[in-house]
């Protein structure tokens, strides 16, 4: 499963599973290169999906065009093997690693803002994303990529 990620090299070479219940926005195309001008206003999941099987018709790409909530993140991640989380919220990026978690899923976990990212792998049994920020920060102390921006992403 790979959660709001933005970068077509990541989904082209995993092959996997995006999940999101978002629509691709004009502040998107900088540095989400899955979409286009084109796509604005469209589900960035399906947009996501077009884009793959442009690329390899034989990709069988499965998508989830939900939010990721409590109710069903145990049910959609303990399908995969291992997740791949680009969220751009401390909530969702929370509710994946505890899902991972309890699950014994690995999790490969990456942010990015301004000229900062950050990539990391959780391998179960072996810490998590809460184990190195036991909780969020206080809302409105990091600003949002939309706010900040990003960097050649």
């Amino acid at each position: 499963m790979i959660k709001n990620t933005g970068g077509r090299q990541l989904l082209i070479w995993l092959l996997d599973s995006p999940i999101s219940f978002d629509v691709v926005d004009l502040s998107n195309l900088q540095r989400q290169i899955l979409h286009q001008n084109s796509d604005v206003g469209r589900p960035k999941v399906i947009s996501a999906k077009e884009t793959i099987s442009s690329y390899n018709p034989d990709v069988n790409v499965q998508i989830h065009e939900t939010r990721l909530t409590s109710e069903n993140a145990f049910e959609i991640i303990s399908g995969y093997d291992m997740v791949v989380n680009g969220a751009d919220n401390f909530a969702s990026r929370y509710l994946i690693n505890d899902a991972c978690y309890l699950l014994k899923k690995p999790l490969i976990d990456g942010s990015i803002l301004l000229f900062d990212g950050q990539a990391t792998v959780y391998i179960p049994g072996n810490g998590c994303y809460r184990c190195l920020f036991p909780s969020p920060p206080p809302p409105g102390a990091v600003p949002s990529c939309a706010e900040a921006g990003v960097l050649g992403a």
